[in-house]
């Protein structure tokens, strides 16, 4: 390694020519007249070349400094960038080490830069089905949205949400083996129909344990909705092949989303889709972007609830049912709720929050309240329908036996009906409630009734008066004449 000249070295050089002219000066080269002022002359001269010396040296010495200096700039802004080693000895030292230091940060961070890769790739996809995980859906989606810097917002396009039916009760009753099955069926499901859709930039992912989901860039309402219920209708044979024991298997949501739209809203509003379902009768739904909704978090659908059952902002709508000849056979009740602003929510709107919120009881009690009101007025017989969820709790049940036993006018023309779309035993629904409302007239049906075969055999000694049949559990017209 060739080293460059020593500044001290040449400082010394500096000095010694200068005396070496005022000794040469001093030899005759000043006449003899004025050889009185020779010294100061030669003192001022030799001064003069010193300083001139050291400053043109300094100006040399101190030259590498910006190469250096630009060397650790290089660093803080990415580039990594070997220099070569100045003419000056005193610097060679430092730009050695810089080199060093340069070289060993370049490799550290290309060594972080590829594990953060690998680590990427791996956290990118779910293990179990292969699908994307949920950062990468999350992601595009928003580039999809304009969202992401640099991005353009593409065409409106669509998103799907499923989610499995009691995947963890699956593997507590039947082994994690078997939900591992379900999932990668439901995801291989949604890799081949998602293949229909001819979208180059369509991306299944596995979001939490029970939700997956499809984005669909640039797809119409229409194609959505058709591919929506295409994947709804294939699931069920899922649960012929052993891979589930609930019906329905999933719960489908689609929502269609606009160019501009937040990620929060989309999927918000997807994920209200799909609580519509798990509370109504529905396998899937459809939202669009254009339909009016107002959207919650749990913390203020609690607030609202509680407000609106305070301040008596929970109403009923009644719908006549007509006979076969025309006349009244009953009213069927549906809850209403007001929210500031003026919006009039609907039942399928605030049941599914309320089952969130754990507002299910409280709400429907009211409901049952409202209805003796109506049943009072003479909108007699009055069918107003329980969950589950309330008609399983024995403080409900309390209330509820309260309730009725205050009635004014009675309850002889209440008829209450619970939602037997679950997979909860019949006598486990309508014996406790059956004991609640005795004696005061109270007729108890059943909703939503699939005609279980293993559930027949129940209905001797339950005490029911009606059922309301679910017409999709049935192949009406279909193969063999059903």
């Amino acid at each position: 390694m060739t080293t460059g000249a020593s500044v001290s070295a040449r400082v010394v050089a500096c000095v010694a020519a200068g005396f070496a002219l005022a000794f040469a000066l001093s030899l005759g080269v000043v006449p003899a007249a004025g050889r009185a002022l020779q010294w100061p002359l030669l003192a001022a001269a030799h001064s003069a070349a010193v300083l001139a010396a050291l400053w043109a040296l300094r100006r040399w010495a101190l030259a590498p400094r910006a190469d250096l200096l630009a060397q650790i700039e290089a660093v803080s802004g990415g580039r990594f960038e070997p220099r070569v080693q100045g003419p000056v000895a005193e610097w060679v030292p430092l730009a050695c080490a810089l080199n060093i230091m340069v070289a060993r940060v370049g490799l550290l961070l290309a060594e972080r830069d590829q594990r953060l890769g690998a680590l990427r790739a791996e956290v990118s996809l779910d293990d179990l089905t292969g699908l994307a995980s949920r950062l990468p859906f999350m992601e595009q989606l928003a580039q999809a949205l304009g969202l992401a810097a640099g991005s353009a917002a593409s065409a409106d396009g669509g998103v799907v949400l499923l989610r499995l039916n009691d995947l963890a009760g699956l593997n507590q009753r039947a082994g994690r083996e078997r939900a591992d099955e379900l999932l990668k069926a439901v995801a291989t499901l949604l890799r081949t129909r998602s293949a229909r859709l001819r979208s180059e930039h369509a991306l299944a992912a596995r979001l939490n344990g029970a939700d997956l989901a499809l984005l669909i860039p640039a797809v119409s309402a229409d194609v959505l909705e058709t591919w929506a219920g295409e994947l709804a209708a294939a699931l069920p044979a899922l649960r012929q092949l052993s891979l589930s024991d609930r019906q329905p298997v999933a719960w489908v949501a689609a929502t269609t989303w606009r160019a501009g739209e937040s990620v929060g809203d989309v999927m918000a509003r997807a994920d209200r889709t799909l609580q519509s379902c798990e509370a109504g009768s529905d396998a899937w739904r459809m939202t669009t972007a254009a339909q009016a909704e107002v959207i919650y978090g749990v913390a203020q659908w609690r607030t609202l609830i509680d407000e609106a059952l305070a301040t008596g902002r929970v109403t009923l709508s009644l719908q006549r049912v007509n006979a076969a000849d025309g006349r009244l056979h009953h009213h069927e009740a549906s809850l209403r709720m007001a929210v500031p602003g003026g919006a009039v929510l609907t039942g399928a709107d605030v049941l599914p929050a309320a089952l969130r919120t754990a507002r299910t009881a409280d709400v429907e009690l009211r409901g049952v309240e409202l209805a003796l009101a109506r049943i009072a007025a003479g909108a007699a017989p009055l069918i107003f329908s329980l969950s589950a969820q309330s008609v399983l709790r024995p403080s409900f049940l309390s209330r509820l036996t309260t309730v009725l036993s205050d009635a004014a006018q009675g309850a002889a023309g209440l008829w209450l009906q619970v939602d037997a779309s679950g997979e909860h035993e019949l006598a486990s629904l309508i014996t406790p409630l059956a004991a609640a409302v005795h004696g005061h007239g109270v007729r108890l049906g059943l909703h939503r009734f699939g005609l279980h075969g293993s559930q027949l055999a129940q209905f001797g000694g339950l005490g029911l008066s009606f059922l309301q049949l679910d017409a999709a559990q049935f192949n009406v017209g279909g193969a063999g004449g059903a």
